[in-house]
């Protein structure tokens, strides 16, 4: 089976899935702003708390593969920070941190 094969059976298997989820009444309309502000607090707070961490895992264990693997980790939290400080609904104490 080629990877495109195996794509396109994947997506007929889960098309009522992707269905389904693009149905729920939780999509039917925008959540509250006040809903969107708290959710971007919370993810701050664990973006920053997961890159803290693995810099931590990153120094504890520097030697390749670990040391590369857990600097990546760290960078990806860096970059998804930037991208939630950019994102329109945040909230002044995310802008603040």
């Amino acid at each position: 089976m080629s990877a495109r094969e195996l794509l396109e059976e994947l997506q007929r298997e889960l098309g009522p899935v992707e269905q389904a989820i693009g149905s729920h009444r939780f999509l039917a309309a925008a959540p509250p702003e006040e809903s969107l502000r708290a959710f971007a607090r919370e993810q701050y707070t664990i973006l920053r708390s997961d890159r803290r961490s693995f810099a931590n895992l990153a120094a504890r264990f520097p030697d390749a593969p670990a040391g590369d693997f857990f600097i990546g980790l760290a960078q990806g939290e860096s970059g998804a920070l930037q991208r939630q400080l950019a994102w329109p609904c945040r909230s002044a104490s995310t802008r603040a941190g």
